[in-house]
């Protein structure tokens, strides 16, 4: 990554332009981490707006490559003397989310417990997990099941306590080639 990068307030406002550093970049790693590291330095004053340490929301976020790329804890800072402040910031795709959420089971709420399914109602599951937290509704519209390579072969699953992201990439691992 190279050149500036402007950070935007969690309401869409702007919050900053910034010049990153070289030694900034984006990571992408299939069922893996997809996050950008963002290293700046602000002098006390920029474009006449800044005085002093910038307190960077959680919730902000940066627009890179047509991908949205949030802060979701606070950034880490350096002050390098009197009017510098280095800084550090994880921004990640909204796959993070599923890393957050533990996996529950609907009708009684445990996260401990067996399941049978195929790999489509696996993600049905998940996709209604992940809408549950973000709306309060097991029906919600915001996440939604994309494709995938299907089976008609269940497997049981125990469920231990274990995050969203946590149960998207076990079926591979499990199964055998085309079924057998």
């Amino acid at each position: 990554m190279t050149g500036q990068t402007t950070i935007y307030r969690p309401d869409d406002s702007e919050l900053l332009t910034v010049a990153h550093a070289t030694d900034s970049y984006r990571r992408w790693q299939v069922m893996g981490e997809h996050a950008i590291t963002l290293n700046f330095s602000l002098p006390q004053v920029q474009n006449d707006i800044h005085q002093g340490f910038l307190d960077i929301p959680v919730g902000a976020y940066v627009e890179f490559k047509g991908q949205r790329y949030t802060l979701y804890n606070p950034s880490d800072f350096t002050k390098n003397g009197n009017r510098n402040y280095a800084y550090t910031l994880k921004l990640y795709a909204y796959q993070e989310l599923l890393n957050d959420r533990i996996f529950i089971n609907e009708p009684d709420m445990r996260q401990v417990f067996p399941r049978t399914a195929r790999p489509g109602e696996f993600l049905e599951a998940i996709v209604r997990n992940m809408n549950h937290f973000d709306t309060g509704d097991w029906a919600g519209t915001q996440w939604s099941v994309g494709e995938y390579v299907s089976t008609d072969i269940p497997q049981l699953v125990q469920f231990n306590g274990v995050s969203c992201f946590g149960r998207c990439g076990w079926w591979p691992k499990r199964s055998k080639p085309n079924g057998r």
